[in-house]
Parts: structure tokens; sequence; C-alpha cells
């Protein structure tokens, strides 16, 4: 079970006692290193995950809705490296707080000494002004990021009793969406067949990232089959292939506790994606998922908020403290700020699609 949650405190607590270890062969990536920190405070465990990521602007900026690479160009910067840290979690979804001075004093102190780390962007992520670091004035925050997430109702037994519970209009299109996906198969990939389609899952996983505006990761192309390997009974892996055994979607699940979790990465076929309204499937499933493991809480993410709204998820507002230092990170951090406002400022309802 993956945990990074940790406890906030008003004031510092009296007792600290910090280590830290690299995580190895959990998240499979080419510029991405993980550690994890382990604290007490006042004799109780607590733990946050720190990612370290090598970024390559000439390799590994990719931006969809402009030309950043072509700007960074002309300004004759372009062959510059710099070093992207976040603290908390960056793979997965879950919400962290995390004692304030005593942990940045630690950060600097010890861990970014001893692993030579100069970060040129610190991302605190998940966090808001009254939880993070208030000793030092040189963070900036990122007000208005959404993680949409959805309730199961513990009187549902089925999908059905689902869409029973939707409005006239909402329960005709989940209709429709379960109608349009009958002629494909939907089933849950062992270790072996994550594997064996692992060629066909990276090419519908980066459908799906190459629309992406920004992105700075680059995930090995076993990244899924090594995350079902650390987490075991904790990820499922659901696939949906069609009569031809072509896998033409995917969505993987972790399990963060017996009554939550949180969709994580997905992919999909764009040129199928209409004909089997695939992406709404996907998520009709992770209901679907919800419903059987008597899930309470299902976390759906950042994006795509008109479509979990019409499933019926509620906004999450949540914020990122952050702090740069040199004029690429500087750029790229007002790249993101942009999107998360666009994304947040956009014309979309928080809806109510039950009866």
């Amino acid at each position: 079970m993956i945990s990074t949650l940790c406890k906030t405190n008003a004031q510092a607590p009296t007792a600290f006692a910090f280590t830290y270890h690299k995580i190895e062969n959990k998240y499979s990536t080419k510029n991405t290193q993980t550690y994890l920190i382990n604290y007490l405070v006042n004799g109780e465990g607590h733990k946050i995950e720190l990612h370290c990521i090598d970024v390559n602007l000439a390799k590994q900026i990719k931006l969809r809705g402009g030309n950043v690479v072509g700007n960074i160009i002309s300004t004759g910067i372009i062959c510059q490296k710099f070093t992207v840290v976040v603290l908390g979690s960056l793979f997965t979804n879950t919400i962290n707080s995390a004692a304030n001075a005593p942990l940045e004093n630690y950060l600097t102190t010890v861990v970014f000494k001893e692993l030579k780390i100069k970060p040129n962007l610190l991302l605190l992520r998940d966090y808001s002004p009254t939880t993070v670091f208030e000793t030092n004035n040189n963070y900036k925050f990122i007000p208005n990021d959404v993680v949409m997430n959805f309730t199961v109702d513990a009187a549902w037994n089925t999908i059905q009793d689902y869409c029973v519970a939707l409005s006239k209009k909402y329960k005709t299109r989940a209709l429709k969406t379960l109608e349009a996906i009958t002629e494909l198969e939907c089933i849950e990939l062992t270790l072996d067949e994550i594997k064996k389609y692992q060629t066909e899952i990276n090419s519908l996983f980066n459908q799906v990232v190459n629309k992406q505006e920004l992105s700075i990761i680059e995930h090995n192309d076993n990244y899924f089959y090594t995350l079902k390997q650390n987490l075991g009974t904790n990820f499922k892996f659901f696939g949906w292939k069609n009569t031809n055994n072509e896998l033409l979607a995917f969505m993987p699940i972790i399990l963060h506790s017996t009554i939550n979790c949180e969709v994580h990465y997905i992919g999909y076929n764009s040129k199928h994606n209409n004909t089997y309204r695939l992406y709404q499937n996907i998520l009709m499933r992770a209901v679907q998922f919800g419903i059987e493991h008597k899930i309470s809480t299902i976390n759906l993410g950042h994006t795509s908020l008109e479509a979990k709204a019409i499933l019926g998820a509620k906004p999450i507002v949540v914020s990122h403290a952050y702090a740069t230092k040199g004029i690429i990170a500087k750029y790229m951090i007002n790249h993101i700020v942009s999107h998360i406002d666009e994304v947040y400022n956009a014309d979309w309802k928080d809806r109510n699609p039950f009866k």
C-alpha cells in the first residue's frame, strides 16, 4: 500500500528524528530518483517522498500548445540542464501535509548536501500556505489546482445501481456509454500479461501523454510492470481487448487503503475512442470497481474536469508551493501556473448528475 500522508502541527513539535533512503525499483523512469524521508514527531512516525528529476530541456520538455523549446532556443540557453525536486507524491495523487521548519532544515542541511542536489525548482506538491515551510519567504504558491474525487454510495451493489441513481439525462448518457463497449472484453491483467502487452500498453500510454502540454518525466517501457511488481495486489491493471485480441485501452488502479483508491496513468487508442467511448468507459469502470470493492472514495486526478463532473465527481481544490533558481526554472513554473489557472478557470461546470 502506498502512503505518503503526513500530519501537520500548528506549532513546531519539540522532538524530531529524521532518516532517509533511496526507493529502488518502484517508479521505473529514465530521469527520476526517488527517496523516502522517514521522521518521528514526538514519537509518532511519518513519511514523505522526495523526487529528484534531472531535466534536459532539449530532450524532455514537451509542449503541446506552443513552442516553448523554440522560445528557449531563441534565448540561447537550450543547453542548460537543471534539477526539479518534488516533495510529496509525484506519481500518485495522495494529498500531503508535513511539518514545516524542521523538515525544511533537514532537507537543506542534510539531504541536499549528501545527495549533492541543487534544486532549480523545488515544488512542494499538494500543500496549503498554512502548512508549508513558513519560516522562509522564498516560496510562492499555486493556489487553484483541482483534484476530482468520486464518492461511492454504500447502497450501490452494481454499476446498474449507480445508473439508476442518476437523473434521466445522465442515466441515458451512462447507459449509452456502457452499450458502446459491449463488444470489447474488459480483463484484469496479471503481471505476466502486463509484460506480454508492454509494447501495446506503451503505445496507448504515449497517445495520452503526448496530448499533455508539459512533460518532464520519461517513463521506462516497463513502468507499469515494475509498479505491479512492487505493489502487488494493491495495483490493479484493467485492459479492454477487441475480438482480434488487440488492446485498445487500459486503466491501472492503486489501492491506498481498503476504502480509498486512485485511477493511475491511463491509456487508450485515440482512433477508437469515439466509437467505444473509451475514456468515458474507463471512468465508468473505475466507479464499478469502487462499488464492487466497497471503496468510499476514488481519486480521479487533475485532468478532464468536465467529464469527471458529469460522472458525479466533485472538485477538491489544492495548492502547491514552490521556489525557483534560474531563468529556465522560472520559465517552466510560469508555464505550469498558467496551465493550472487555465484549467481551473476553464468553462466547465461542477455538476450534480444524481436525482
